[in-house]
């Protein structure tokens, strides 16, 4: 299935009163492999957590290597990433630049 945010933020109230707040961002073409380091997010508010819940997706596929997105830590108002590769079929999991999109929650 599907999922489709667009991107920014907003605050989300439940029936019980509850605030969530949420921002959804695509990246720069900056995101490179698991051995590259880590890349910081922007996500473009301040959601008043320490770690927000957080899910990234791979939004481009330029390398000729297979990879996903995985978070590597995150904080009010940013998120690490980095694609990581299998390494079946070579050791490394350096990776050229991508794009992913990332969707976080205060709670």
């Amino acid at each position: 299935g599907y999922i489709a945010i667009q991107g920014g933020s907003a605050t989300l109230q439940s029936t019980t009163g509850a605030q969530v707040k949420m921002a959804a961002v695509v990246s720069a073409k900056n995101i490179r492999g698991w051995q590259n380091g880590a890349y910081t997010v922007s996500l473009g508010a301040d959601l008043s957590v320490a770690n927000p819940l957080a899910v990234a997706s791979q939004s481009t596929r330029y390398s000729t290597d297979g990879g996903w997105a995985r978070l590597r830590g995150g904080s009010s108002s940013s998120v690490k990433v980095a694609i990581d590769e299998d390494t079946t079929c070579d050791k490394e999991r350096r990776h050229n630049r991508e794009i992913v999109s990332v969707c976080a929650f205060s709670g």
